[in-house]
């Protein structure tokens, strides 16, 4: 999977110019990402799948990271409905690379990657907690 530069969309939209290609390119910058962090997902679990374990699990941990990642990003820009998302996606490919971590006999990274995702879901109930409340003033 192959993702397309920002440079190459401008030239694919040579008729838009200034504010209309800055706002589509604000709006699909996130989905990009997602689509860079899915196929390392995907390239975690065809390895699960024939039976390469260890690269499934550091390709699991590597797409948990980048999760994290973006979480912080959208925290930071105080969305926090997705990055509760997102800590939570980490959460839950976290405990893929425990998984994968396990079937290969490595307890100290297994329950690394557990511990891990346990603190991103507790993140995640942190931004829930933070996107219930109110705005502040500024």
């Amino acid at each position: 999977m192959s993702i397309v530069p920002e440079t190459h969309l401008r030239q694919m939209l040579p008729q838009m110019t200034g504010g209309p290609v800055e706002r589509i390119l604000r709006r699909i910058r996130p989905f990009m990402l997602i689509a860079a962090v899915g196929a390392l997902g995907a390239c975690a679990q065809t390895n699960a799948l024939i039976g390469n374990h260890q690269n499934a699990a550091y390709n699991y941990r590597a797409s948990a990271q980048s999760m994290e990642k973006a979480a912080k990003k959208e925290a930071d820009l105080q969305n926090h409905i997705l990055a509760a998302k997102q800590y939570i996606d980490a959460a839950g490919t976290r405990l893929s690379s425990a998984q994968e971590y396990q079937k290969i006999g490595n307890p100290v990274w297994a329950k690394n990657m557990f511990d891990r995702s346990t603190t991103d879901l507790n993140t995640a109930a942190n931004e829930i907690k933070a996107a219930q409340s109110p705005l502040p003033n500024n």
